[in-house]
């Protein structure tokens, strides 16, 4: 393994080498895709609109309005499970899923806003093409398929209704629900994701991006940059074969690095190896082959690493089982790797999000930050996470870049910012 504890600060041209080879249509293991959602417009008020927000493990159906005075008002909400979850399907039965759980609400609904988490290029007439599944999603026969057209024929099929579905990825959604919620005239808004998968979206001038040349290019549109894509970077020996065991090898080599997703996969494959090795104990080999190791179970673990007064063995997470049967002399190291895979995440977090701003070109003048909208359960629920990523931002962003910046938490912002483009959004032609 690879600490990279050397590499940010050299890693950040790197990043911005990536995107701007993305930007200007150069091949690039950032896509950079053009939202052709519009930072800023105006918000209608008092109109309804549904959102689906297909994530990396549920897909959450609401009815949204915003109200005179900009709050943002969830009429109802359905959390379902991510079709394509659990077991492959094809496209014919992932569009009849959506269509049946999106049924229930579409009374006096003509505009739907759909967050899809997952990469796809986004057209000019704001529909969307599938470029792979990630998150271990297994739908087949969907690439190529616009998929809010063909969702918009279903429900027409099906329910006799006419709806238009405007679809944007989950960065997109987070940026602009921040920008939504704003309560100060911020200079510019990222919107950065760290939860089952990983992503990043800012504004960028359509002169900027070649395929929006064509358009008026002093217009800020979001960019997805496709971030979990970055491969500039050093990968350890442990990195690649448990790249190797997943669905799409070498598609998203930094997301398997720091997403939720991956984290407890990548410390169960180091850990066997670390056994086998005979860094571990027998009786350590034989507890840790009992069960998955999913990253919310290493979060004693990593209170353990920030605390040498915790608890040995962990107690208050019911969920953690496999870890209590630790022999007491192996638990220490095992902590040690799994604070070593969140520390290493949050340093590659801080260089897209540092990366980003640096992009934006804003955050110059302190009294107009740049307002990082961060979302996702990794960033805000694994111990430890937030407070390294935002030490690393200090350190690359107020000390070495001079840039000025907040990070904002935002309630359900996807869905906000679904709900935005959903009422906003209007084709390029």
């Amino acid at each position: 393994m690879r600490t990279c504890s050397r590499e940010p600060v050299s890693l950040i041209p790197h990043f911005l080498s990536e995107m701007e080879r993305g930007l200007s249509g150069r091949d690039s293991s950032l896509a950079m895709l053009p939202s052709w959602l519009n930072v800023g417009v105006p918000i209608p008020h008092n109109t309804p609109v549904l959102v689906i927000d297909a994530g990396g493990t549920n897909f959450r159906v609401s009815k949204v309005f915003f109200t005179g005075r900009g709050e943002c008002i969830t009429d109802n909400s359905l959390i379902c499970k991510m079709p394509g979850t659990n077991g492959a399907i094809d496209a014919e039965s992932f569009f009849n899923i959506c269509a049946d759980y999106i049924q229930p609400m579409l009374q006096g609904i003509d505009r739907i806003g759909f967050c899809f988490s997952y990469p796809s290029r986004i057209t000019p007439a704001l529909d969307a093409q599938l470029l792979r599944w990630t998150k271990e999603v297994e739908v087949t026969g969907l690439e190529n398929i616009l998929i809010g057209k063909r969702l918009s024929e279903t429900v027409q099929q099906r329910f006799k209704k006419k709806v238009q579905v405007i679809m944007l990825n989950d960065s997109s959604a987070v940026l602009l629900g921040g920008r939504a919620a704003a309560e100060k005239n911020y200079s510019a808004y990222i919107g950065f994701i760290l939860g089952t998968g990983t992503n990043c979206a800012y504004g960028e001038y359509n002169r900027c991006i070649a395929k929006a040349h064509q358009y008026n290019p002093e217009i800020i549109q979001c960019v997805n940059t496709e971030s979990a894509n970055f491969n500039k970077l050093s990968r350890g020996t442990f990195d690649i074969s448990f790249d190797n065991t997943t669905v799409c090898p070498e598609s998203h080599v930094l997301e398997k690095m720091i997403s939720g997703g991956y984290l407890g996969g990548l410390a169960q494959h180091i850990l066997h190896n670390a056994c086998s090795e005979g860094i571990f104990s027998t009786e350590c080999a034989s507890v840790l082959s009992r069960g998955i190791i999913h990253t919310s179970h290493l979060d004693p673990l990593l209170i353990a690493g920030e605390n040498s007064s915790a608890q040995y063995p962990p107690s208050h997470a019911a969920h953690t089982e496999i870890f209590t049967q630790l022999p007491p002399e192996d638990y220490t190291g095992v902590a040690h790797i799994a604070g070593f895979l969140r520390d290493r995440a949050a340093l590659l977090a801080a260089v897209i999000i540092a990366s980003a701003v640096i992009k934006s070109g804003q955050g110059i003048n302190p009294e107009r930050p740049v307002c990082i909208t961060a979302d996702g359960s990794t960033f805000y629920k694994m111990p430890g996470m937030k407070q390294h990523i935002e030490k690393n931002l200090h350190t690359l962003l107020d000390g070495i870049y001079k840039r000025y910046y907040e990070i904002v938490k935002i309630d359900d912002c996807p869905v906000k910012g679904a709900a935005v483009a959903g009422l906003t959004g209007q084709p390029y032609s």
